[in-house]
């Protein structure tokens, strides 16, 4: 017999599967922050979903902290996957802010707005991330 175990459960789903064990058990939720540092790596070595038509979105980037990640931006998805590339129009304002729940997908770009960290309408920022969706993470910090 085990008098006690500890368990980690990413997705509250799993506990379903656990069949016998009681409903009261004790959560610990951690919070925690997500900041894009480099936004060009971070696009080129995140997976993307394949099955989105091809597209582009012109960013202009607000990032008073990491200057390199300031400034106008294309980003670009098609048969070669997601890259980001220099220049663009900027019609899609950012704060730097608003790129760690965009990247993580936790965030749509509507919420982002109502936030003041998004300005512009790009339906595609929130397909490539899946947004809204809940963010899990089975490490601690």
């Amino acid at each position: 017999m085990v008098e006690q175990v500890s368990l980690r459960l990413v997705d509250p789903v799993v506990h379903d599967l656990l069949i016998g064990m009681r409903r009261d058990l004790p959560r610990l939720v951690e919070p925690f922050m997500l900041r894009v540092v480099d936004l060009a790596a971070a696009v080129e070595a995140r997976g993307w979903p394949d099955y989105l038509p091809d597209f582009t979105v012109d960013l202009e980037i607000t990032d008073e902290h990491a200057p390199w990640n300031a400034g106008r931006r294309r980003l670009v998805h098609d048969s070669a996957g997601m890259r980001l590339e220099p220049g663009g129009a900027g019609e899609v304002r950012m704060h730097a802010r608003a790129l760690g729940p965009w990247f993580a997908g936790t965030a749509t770009t509507a919420t982002l707005r109502r936030a003041g960290l998004l300005q512009g309408v790009a339906p595609m920022l929130d397909a490539v991330t899946a947004a809204p969706r809940q963010l899990r993470i089975a490490d601690t910090f």
